[in-house]
């Protein structure tokens, strides 16, 4: 479901329990009006409430003209508000590695044996510890992507595959 807002909005549905964030840190380019998917907000404030730390949205909602501006990809899931880019605060990227991160995603994303979702991972060796930044959408399909320092990406699905089939008691202690 879409939720649209408008860059005067101060608040979400108080329903959607989203307690750790503003409309503003999702509406990527200032729009005057904009919206989200509510899956990823849900999912955005869910990995926010396990982890415990701050996460600083990046990237979310773009609009064409924006996208467009900063190079984004015309198929942009971030224009069709189901994607964030977000990284964690400085606490929380001395407590979480970035693979981490990315892994809990992923099994919160294949919970119910429901897979679905993209997460790409875009790791800088030489900044914060190793974090760059992580993105998550709520596409149909699985997609899982490792890019190393803006080179080329690396998919990963066997990877995430294997973190599941070795980490099956994980999966009900991230959901």
């Amino acid at each position: 479901m879409k939720l649209y807002l408008t860059n005067k909005d101060k608040v979400f549905p108080c329903q959607l329990h989203l307690d750790n964030f503003v409309p503003s840190e999702f509406n990527t380019g200032n729009a005057q009006v904009f919206f989200m998917n509510t899956n990823v907000l849900t999912l955005i404030q869910k990995l926010r409430n396990l982890l415990g730390v701050q996460i600083v949205i990046n990237s979310a909602y773009r609009s064409e003209e924006y996208n467009q501006l900063i190079g984004g990809s015309k198929d942009s899931f971030h224009v069709k508000g189901m994607a964030i880019d977000f990284t964690l605060n400085s606490v929380g990227r001395k407590q979480y590695n970035i693979l981490k991160v990315a892994s809990i995603l992923h099994l919160m994303l294949h919970r119910g044996n429901q897979p679905y979702g993209g997460i790409e991972i875009d790791i800088h060796s030489d900044k914060e510890g190793g974090w760059g930044y992580i993105h998550v959408d709520t596409r149909d399909d699985i997609w899982r992507a490792v890019r190393f320092a803006g080179k080329d990406y690396v998919t990963c699905n066997n990877l995430f595959g294997e973190i599941d089939k070795k980490n099956k008691a994980s999966v009900y202690a991230w959901q």
